[in-house]
Formats: C-alpha cells, structure tokens, sequence
C-alpha cells in the first residue's frame, strides 16, 4: 500500500503536511503536462498551481487514491484549455508588428502642410 493510500485513508481533510505531500509529488508532471499541451511556460505554470489547488480543495471528490496523478493532470489540461480560451481573442501588438502608412494612403481629411522652411 502506498503512502499516499493510507494517508487518504486516514483523513481526507486538508491540512498543511498533506498539502505540501501533494505539491511535491505532483506538481512537476502537472506542470509538465501543462507545457507539452500548450507549449507556454507561463500558462503551464498558473494551470499547474491553480490544478494543484483544486485538488487539495476538492480531495474528498477524488474515488481512487491510487489515480491522484491521473486527476491531477485532468485538472491542469481543464486549465490550460480555461486559461486558453480566455486568451484566444487577445492579439499582442508584438506579433502585428509596426504599423507603417505612407502619405498617399492616408485619409483627406488629414492634411500636410509643407512649409518653405523646410527643404
């Protein structure tokens, strides 16, 4: 029997010692699950903490103490896609590029005045 099993079996409440087991066990193959489907660091690391979160709050849901891992890595994915979608319709200026127009295609009604001055 593992270790995990039988402290699940013991008590399913949430405490600090049992938070910090599931942290270290599964927050690497969480995160490393995270950043093979989305290929973002960032947004694999927050899905990764905020999975880790919810299973530590919503252990008493989890049936099978032995597929913790599996649940965990369910979690994440169900993250990243959340996560994903919020950002889907954001376009970062970075990937437009500069937006570059010459005078000719320019609106009438802006006008450029040459002055004398200038030559």
């Amino acid at each position: 029997m593992s270790i995990f099993k039988k402290l699940f079996t013991r008590k399913k409440q949430v405490n600090e010692d049992f938070s910090k087991l599931i942290f270290e066990l599964h927050y690497k193959s969480a995160i490393k699950s995270a950043y093979f489907y989305c290929g973002d660091a960032d947004i694999a690391e927050e899905a990764a903490q905020e999975a880790i979160f919810k299973a530590i709050q919503n252990i008493d849901q989890l049936r099978d103490p032995d597929k913790i891992e599996a649940w965990i890595k369910k979690i994440t994915i169900n993250n990243v896609n959340k996560i994903l979608n919020k950002y889907k319709n954001i376009v970062s200026i970075d990937i437009m590029g500069p937006i570059i127009d010459s005078i000719e295609n320019s609106p009438d009604y802006v006008s450029v005045h040459k002055t004398p001055y200038l030559r």
